[in-house]
């Protein structure tokens, strides 16, 4: 895996073999967060480690795994692989895949006087920009509300973001961080974002 899309979570001993383990593999991602803690991280419960593997195969995934774990330190993730160890013993090897998490917009939007540009057209570069920058975002990333101004101003010329809402369900109405675990991956759809032209 290329190194800088890769990304080692709360690095210990065991978090950084596992991350050595599967970087040679052809993965497009990984993130390994050891919960060496008593209290649970989101899904993850405490003394256990969770791997999100974006691309390989299942089976050599959870073979690296199994090979650079402490013994007795149990994995966490919604993919279950058993791993027979050189005596034929079963162990079970939790790991996950990024999971795409929709995200929505609302916002309006005016033209000034010099714009030269159709409401209409000026919506669609509104709503093409604001999907890129989602889809750009990596697992794990959290999605600042701050942060879409800067995409969004850049695409059209000339215009004045009124207002602007983000969240996780239709007709948003917040400016809140939405906050992304990192098996999660924030996703831009056409028909989940609009904008309003406002001017009068």
């Amino acid at each position: 895996a290329r190194r800088d899309r890769t990304t080692a979570v709360n690095s210990a001993t065991t978090a950084e073999a596992i991350y050595a383990s599967l970087a040679d593999l052809d993965i497009d991602y990984i993130r390994v967060r050891d919960n060496d803690t008593d209290a649970a991280i989101g899904s993850q419960p405490p003394g256990t480690v969770f791997v999100v593997v974006d691309g390989g195969t299942s089976n050599d995934i959870a073979r690296r795994i199994y090979n650079a774990k402490t013994g007795g330190v149990p994995t966490h993730g919604d993919i279950e692989i058993t791993i027979n160890d050189s005596r034929g013993y079963p162990h079970p090897i939790k790991f996950s895949r990024p999971v795409r998490t929709p995200i929505f917009v609302k916002g309006t939007f005016r033209r000034r006087a010099s714009a030269n540009i159709s409401s209409n057209d000026a919506a669609e570069k509104l709503k093409e920009a604001a999907i890129a920058y989602l889809n750009s975002l990596q697992p794990g990333d959290d999605v600042v509300w701050s942060n879409m101004f800067g995409p969004i101003m850049s695409a059209v010329q000339y215009i004045e973001v009124e207002s602007l809402f983000i969240g996780l369900s239709a007709n948003p109405t917040s400016t809140a961080t939405i906050e992304l675990d990192i098996d999660k991956r924030a996703q831009g759809l056409k028909a989940n974002i609009s904008f309003t032209d406002v001017t009068v």
